[in-house]
């Protein structure tokens, strides 16, 4: 191919691209789904939240969280299993298990 090393071709990088590794989850959007799922107004809830530092959080938000995920994502948790989650972080997890918001 006209003395051309194809090998060291690197692919131009697309503008407004996370940069995450292809097939890992969009945490951004993810992110940006669970605030609007609990109806936090004013700011993105971040992975360092918890249940305590969200007054969202409370029974009605976890009605609205546990709603979601089976409309959106069909997953389908029980009210048992979404009261024991105590943090943003690990429902970030819960999303990534189910394959949801994936980055590429």
């Amino acid at each position: 191919m006209n003395g051309i090393n194809t090998a060291l071709i690197v692919p131009a990088l697309k503008p407004d691209t996370n940069y995450q590794q292809e097939g890992k989850m969009d945490t951004q959007k993810a992110l940006e789904w669970i605030t609007d799922s609990l109806g936090v107004q004013g700011r993105t809830v971040t992975l360092e939240d918890t249940r305590n530092s969200l007054a969202e959080w409370d029974s009605l938000g976890s009605l609205l969280l546990l709603s979601r995920l089976e409309e959106d994502h069909q997953l389908v948790v029980s009210a048992d299993e979404i009261a024991t989650i105590k943090s943003v972080r690990e429902v970030c997890d819960l999303l990534e298990k189910a394959n949801a918001f994936r980055a590429g």
